[in-house]
């Protein structure tokens, strides 16, 4: 079951961000954007990135899709950081994958992993990964916030 709703949640942030693939546009609402205070240095370490404009405007489609499925899943199919850091990494291989924007910003994915780690509260282990965390509203509330803070930042 799990790795069904992990399926969802992937086609939902790829038919958000590559509406071409459906044939429809699906709106994503603005939202005000709010940094959690425990990522703001990974943010502004990608703020200070050089990236230039198509690419920033693939990777900010990307995240705000990303912030927009999490913001919609009151089922809470992505319950746990294991989840969310699976669809996000499967996720931006089947959205990102004809862009050329992977290995072409060294740091780049190690500060959005560790801006979205902080969001939920995920600390980085010994072995480089990030311990796991169970998501209730609040944690999935400031990851979506910062998945909006990525795509505002690269945009900079």
């Amino acid at each position: 079951m799990k790795q069904f709703a992990l399926l969802f949640f992937a086609a939902a942030v790829v038919l958000l961000v590559r509406p071409d693939l459906s044939g429809v546009e699906a709106p994503v609402e603005p939202v005000e954007i709010v940094v959690p205070e425990p990522c703001r240095a990974a943010v502004e370490s990608i703020t200070a990135m050089n990236i230039v404009p198509q690419d920033a405007a693939e990777l900010a489609k990307f995240y705000t899709a990303f912030a927009a499925v999490l913001d919609r899943d009151v089922e809470n199919w992505v319950g746990a950081s294991v989840d969310v850091r699976l669809a996000h990494q499967r996720c931006g291989k089947l959205t990102l994958a004809d862009t050329g924007i992977f290995g072409k910003y060294p740091g780049l994915a190690a500060r959005i992993d560790e801006t979205l780690a902080a969001s939920i509260g995920s600390a980085k282990t010994s072995d480089g990964g990030y311990e796991p965390v169970v998501l209730n509203e609040t944690k999935k509330r400031n990851l979506a916030q910062a998945a909006r803070a990525v795509a505002r930042a690269v945009e900079r």
